[in-house]
């Protein structure tokens, strides 16, 4: 199984119409990494596939929210990061 952590894939974490995905890790390029995109909810919202150093995903119609993107190789979860979504021109306000 294939160990992953933030440095070996990173995605922009606020996302406003495209997500780049950067894959760092040069043993990971001959693998065809699935991603599931899941809402607070834990609800699928996309599931796709790519391979490559430098990937985009649009965004544009995903709702404003926070959503978790996880990653498998070989159907093996190997990575869980958050991220949150957000349309381009509103201004937001943080509350912890």
């Amino acid at each position: 199984m294939t160990t992953l952590n933030k440095t070996d894939i990173s995605i922009t974490e606020i996302v406003y119409d495209l997500m780049m995905i950067n894959v760092n890790r040069a043993s990971l390029l001959k693998n065809c990494i699935t991603y599931v995109i899941r809402n607070q909810a834990n609800k699928l919202i996309r599931k796709g596939n790519f391979s490559g150093y430098n990937v985009q995903l649009r965004m544009t119609h995903l709702e404003d929210g926070r959503y978790e993107f996880d990653l498998f190789i070989e159907d093996q979860l190997c990575l869980n990061i958050p991220f949150e979504k957000r349309t381009l021109g509103k201004s937001y306000i943080a509350f912890n």
